[in-house]
């Protein structure tokens, strides 16, 4: 049986698809797990700090795991168990950048200072589902807190050329190389929920081309349909 801190970082009011997505799987834990879970959800933190925060009480509390879930993120059914399943130091759930070209949250090392997008990580993946990375992000990743004791803090740190995730997995590269092992489990992608749209005179058009095939009648529900109902109702 395992210890996990399941942190979620709530940096606004939570989306309904994405509060429904996170009870279930809170559900599922429950129902289909031994393991014992603390929660922490910090309110509107920076990411490096919330992140820092939850390394440190997930320490203090003897934790196995270390479960980041961000706030916009919806989870395939029983995300955790397949990426604990995985048996790697870092695993993270499948999930694209939620901006375009919406690249995959999973790099590759192109030379001793480059790291490149995964975007072709289909013909990487395995029979299990899951391909290796350089580094991934956070958005969706169970950790091993174990790792937490071959660094010093702070584990993550918002830079000017990467975020907090991938310094992260750089930092305990330089000290494990390839005995290091991150993956992507395929089998359980995220949905990363995209900003708001707005509608004003500068896209009305283009939002209407983009919505008139997906929302166009199939009849019209004009004054003739209202007359037919009525016919068929024996109205007058």
């Amino acid at each position: 049986m395992s210890k996990t801190l399941f942190c979620v970082n709530v940096l606004d009011n939570v989306n309904s698809q994405v509060y429904g997505s996170h009870c279930q799987e809170w559900f599922r834990l429950g129902r289909d797990t031994e393991d014992d879970f603390l929660l922490f959800h910090p309110n509107r933190l920076s990411i490096d700090t919330a992140r820092n925060q939850a390394a440190q009480l997930a320490l203090n509390a003897e934790c196995d795991y270390l479960y980041f879930v961000d706030d916009d993120m919806i989870l395939s059914p029983k995300t955790y168990n397949s990426l604990k399943r995985c048996d790697a130091d870092i695993a993270q759930a499948l999930t694209f950048i939620r901006g375009y070209p919406f690249h995959c949250m999973a790099f590759k090392k192109v030379d001793d200072n480059t790291l490149d997008f995964f975007d072709d990580y289909v013909e990487h993946v395995n029979v299990d589902g899951i391909f290796k990375a350089e580094a991934v992000g956070f958005a969706c990743a169970l950790i091993k807190v174990e790792l937490l004791n071959k660094i010093r803090p702070p584990y993550f740190v918002t830079g000017t050329q990467s975020t907090e995730d991938v310094y992260f997995c750089l930092k305990l590269r330089q000290k494990r190389g390839d005995r290091l092992k991150i993956v992507v489990d395929t089998k359980v992608p995220t949905a990363h929920l995209l900003h708001p749209e707005t509608i004003s005179k500068h896209n009305l058009q283009r939002m209407k081309e983009f919505h008139e095939p997906i929302f166009k009648p199939v009849f019209d529900r004009g004054q003739e349909y209202l007359a037919e109902c009525k016919t068929q109702m024996n109205v007058a």
